[in-house]
């Protein structure tokens, strides 16, 4: 290969790898150790955009005791993609969802904690458009008709 051979792949290798960081622009809370505050029983809202630099949300939550956490939440577009999940003060695993892309603006997770203390969301979009979401977490179930959905 000649030498301008080499310096075109060279430069293609560099422009391919130099996209959109996955969270770029996430504002702070792209990571579980950052992840931002939220209390039970209140609805909070957040933007996540899948190809713009901000995919994650991370919020935090203490629980008094053990008990079953519902969440909920709700997207302002119908074409994007969510995982809602939630993970134990030490990263383990407890549930997830997906809100599938194209389908409802709405899914529930319930999930048991048997103990309190801290819990960690993670809210991810992965495909879509840029969207805005509201969450809520409750010890309780959410009405049916989720007639406390503030409007943001």
């Amino acid at each position: 290969m000649t030498k301008r051979a080499w310096a075109l792949l060279l430069s293609a290798m560099f422009v391919m790898s130099c996209g959109v960081k996955p969270e770029a622009k996430s504002g702070g809370d792209a990571y579980r150790h950052t992840a931002k505050d939220m209390a039970l029983d209140e609805w909070i809202d957040g933007d996540i955009a899948y190809g713009e630099g901000d995919r994650t949300d991370w919020k935090r939550l203490e629980m008094d005791g053990p008990g079953k956490l519902h969440l909920s939440i709700n997207v302002d577009l119908a074409d994007v993609e969510v995982v809602l999940s939630v993970y134990s003060r030490v990263g383990v695993p407890m549930g997830s969802v997906v809100k599938a892309e194209g389908g409802s603006k709405a899914a529930r997770l319930v999930v048991s904690a048997k103990t309190g203390g801290r819990l960690f969301i993670r809210v991810q979009a992965t495909g879509g458009d840029p969207t805005s979401y509201s969450l809520k977490a409750s010890l309780s179930e959410s009405s049916s008709d989720d007639s406390d959905i503030p409007d943001f």
